[in-house]
């Protein structure tokens, strides 16, 4: 691991000195996948890396990089629990890598979702996607395909419901006013 590590960082360390962000993409990308691996991954390095990757992805238009950037950052949340990111991330680069025809990491990705289990929440905008996975795992007991349609946050509960106070108060005016009789 420590040789993997060092490796990374001489390619980092190339990548900027000969100004190429490209590289310096992939090694980051690199240097997120070795910070995951192990026992105890370093959740705060992993993503870091991975999350400089993806910005440098998008702004290079690298998608393939961004794709499976997404995909690690999936497979790093799934391994500690946090399920929203790992959907998040996984939904992302299962898109990318559908999109791009890339079938192996497809396939890779989607053990990601039967290694997640349960339901798998498609976000709205991605109908496409939602049918795809649907028809990918219709025939799996252990995963369950659903589609989040909701546009935007749910809304956010408010204090119970007060009656007006406007008809009383008038009725207080006018019993207090002098009579103009």
């Amino acid at each position: 691991m420590r040789g993997a590590l060092a490796a990374t960082r001489q390619a980092l360390d190339l990548a900027r000195t000969h100004k190429e962000e490209g590289h310096r993409a992939w090694a980051l990308r690199l240097q997120g996948e070795i910070a995951s691996r192990g026992a105890r991954p370093d959740v705060a390095k992993a993503e870091a890396a991975y999350l400089e990757a993806v910005a440098l992805a998008e702004r290079l238009g690298m998608r393939p990089l961004l794709a499976l950037s997404r995909l690690g950052l999936a497979r790093l949340h799934r391994r500690v629990g946090d399920r929203a990111k790992a959907e998040e991330h996984l939904s992302a680069a299962i898109a990318w890598l559908h999109q791009m025809d890339m079938p192996f990491w497809l396939e890779q990705a989607e053990g990601e979702i039967r290694e997640l289990g349960g339901p798998f929440v498609v976000p709205g905008p991605n109908a496409e996607l939602y049918r795809y996975l649907k028809r990918r795992f219709s025939g799996e007991a252990t995963v369950t395909i659903l589609h989040d349609r909701r546009r935007g946050e749910r809304r956010q509960r408010r204090a119970p419901h007060q009656p007006e106070g406007r008809r009383g108060e008038r009725r207080r005016q006018a019993a207090s006013a002098p009579s103009s009789l």
